[in-house]
């Protein structure tokens, strides 16, 4: 059967009309076959009787002459036998003169004994062909002394009824035809309403809410189509505000700080924001292991619940609770807040209040021992009050730029820290900064090699780069001897300047070069608290550096020496 509904209704009426004209007919013709064979069987018998009767009361029976078998035959139209005592045939119409001398079944001629009739409709095995056959018993003082058959062939009959159940056929076929188009014009009006309410409902199901259902005249799929028209307007209505509510939420989601996940019932992760898909990268069994979800998928309430989870080197606080509808949890959302920065700066907030107070208690402890010697009066004379106080005052000046540094890295971390840039000129520059330390080189026994190849001039504030270089210079006098070399080159080109500080001393170890950079940081403790360095400078090294668009790295060898590479871009 068709699977569309105009498809079924057709399909239905034709296949009604096909089964009701199909029974029709063949009832019509097997009634009409019927009646013509019970007609012309009844009267065979009919006079195969009275035949019959006329032998069974003449005493001659069947001792007839010739002559008197001939003007049997004459009477008879029909094809007939007649058949003796014995069962055997001693006359018969023309056309059956073959049969005379055959003698019936023995079965056949026992029922007719018994005086019953034979009524044949089909071949006998005496005949080639199907006949209508009626024999009937000849009795005579009750004794069936022969029996009289008539026969005639079904081929007239036959054809009599092929042309009834053609004139049938024809009719029948007339009215299936009439019977089609009847039917598809009822399966037309019936499903042409329902193939638009269907159409209609296939918009809606795609979203396209703007198709309605218009009137038919048929009440019950005009109240069907009322009702849809309704519910598309409703549901119009709803999706649209949902929709609404759906982009609002998602962009609050979107553009939240912290991370939020919302799992389903089974533990799948429903949706993510960007922020918490950052955090996890997409490590989401971590968290679902968590204890904070596994309380969240236990809560039945809105109680929140808290833990810290850490995730390699982050450091996440969930907040999560469980999503309850009817009684019954079907997910939980989870917050995820980064607390790394802030364990990081505690850590950190902690760590520079250690160094810090360790940095200036030496110091003070320095000065303070120093003025109460002399206060004292373990100085007994004015050269050991003269080097205390010098070394009083070496321990301030010390101070002095140990505070000097933490203001510039407080003023760098709030972006306060300005630049006065001057054009300089490299030669004059250079030279002026490098002088005092060429001094301290021939004191030392330390040689000092110069290679400033720079005729131009460079953007940059003259203070704050100085201090870049005496910070440079400052680390490789402390960390070089004497027989050893420190130096500066300068190249330059039109887009940058290049200055390297570079000396031949014991160099940095390994490990230590990821760190120097960081505050308070010294690879050699002992060596630096000996020159009275504080951990600070190559860190305001490189923020200076960076302040000025540039970059600075270092190349060490431990026992070949260090090279501090400067780059600094000519801006317009």
């Amino acid at each position: 059967m068709p699977k569309s509904l105009w498809g079924r209704l057709f399909g239905s009426y034709l296949v009604v009309v096909l089964l009701t004209v199909s029974v029709s007919g063949f009832l019509i013709a097997y009634l009409v076959e019927n009646v013509v064979v019970g007609q012309r069987l009844r009267d065979l018998s009919r006079r195969a009787s009275r035949i019959a009767l006329s032998f069974g009361t003449e005493d001659l029976g069947f001792n007839m002459s010739l002559r008197q078998w001939a003007l049997l035959r004459q009477v008879i139209d029909e094809d007939f036998w007649v058949v003796n005592d014995e069962g055997v045939i001693v006359a018969s119409s023309a056309p059956m003169a073959r049969l005379v001398g055959r003698a019936l079944p023995v079965e056949e001629w026992r029922k007719l004994g018994r005086g019953e009739a034979i009524v044949l409709r089909q071949t006998h095995h005496l005949l080639q062909a199907p006949y209508l056959l009626v024999g009937i018993p000849v009795v005579q003082r009750n004794i069936t002394i022969g029996a009289i058959y008539i026969h005639s062939p079904l081929a007239g009959i036959d054809q009599a009824m092929a042309e009834v159940r053609r004139t049938i056929a024809l009719s029948g076929l007339a009215g299936v035809l009439g019977a089609l188009l009847l039917s598809f014009w009822l399966a037309k009006g019936m499903t042409a309403p329902l193939g638009a309410l269907a159409m209609a409902t296939t918009r809606l199901s795609r979203g396209d809410y703007t198709g309605s259902i218009l009137p038919t005249g048929i009440a019950e799929i005009d109240s069907l189509g009322d009702g849809f028209n309704a519910l598309r307007h409703n549901l119009a209505t709803a999706v649209t505000e949902l929709a609404q509510e759906k982009e609002q939420a998602h962009g609050i989601l979107q553009n939240m700080t912290e991370g939020v996940v919302l799992f389903g019932a089974d533990g799948a992760v429903l949706q993510i924001n960007p922020v918490a898909r950052e955090l996890l990268k997409y490590n989401q069994s971590s968290l679902e292991l968590s204890r904070a979800l596994r309380l969240a998928w236990s809560s039945q309430g809105s109680e929140q619940v808290e833990e810290e989870l850490k995730l390699g080197e982050r450091t996440l606080l969930v907040r999560a609770s469980s999503l309850v509808s009817r009684e019954k949890v079907w997910g939980a959302v989870a917050v995820l807040i980064d607390i790394s920065s802030r364990q990081e700066l505690e850590d950190a907030r902690r760590g520079f209040v250690a160094i810090v107070s360790h940095e200036l208690r030496t110091p003070l402890a320095h000065i303070q021992g120093y003025i109460e010697a002399v206060l004292d009066g373990v100085a007994v004379d004015e050269k050991a009050k003269s080097e205390y106080l010098r070394v009083a005052l070496s321990e301030t000046l010390r101070l002095g730029r140990i505070s000097q540094d933490l203001l510039t890295l407080a003023q760098s971390d709030a972006r306060t820290l300005s630049l006065r840039r001057l054009p300089l000129p490299l030669m004059n520059y250079i030279e002026e900064v490098v002088t005092p330390w060429r001094r301290l080189a021939e004191k030392n026994g330390i040689t000092f090699v110069e290679s400033v190849y720079a005729t131009g001039s460079l953007l940059a504030d003259p203070d704050r780069m100085k201090q870049v270089l005496d910070n440079l210079f400052e680390n490789a006098f402390a960390y070089t001897s004497a027989g050893h070399e420190v130096g500066i080159s300068v190249e330059q080109d039109e887009r940058q300047t290049v200055i390297i500080v570079h000396d031949t001393g014991c160099g940095i170890p390994p490990e230590s070069l990821p760190h120097i950079w960081e505050r308070f940081y010294r690879s050699d403790s002992s060596r630096t608290r000996l020159h009275g360095g504080s951990g600070l400078g190559l860190a305001i090294v490189k923020e200076l550096i960076e302040l000025h668009k540039g970059k600075i790295s270092v190349a060490s060898e431990t026992g070949r020496g260090t090279r501090f590479i400067i780059t600094l871009p000519h801006l317009a």
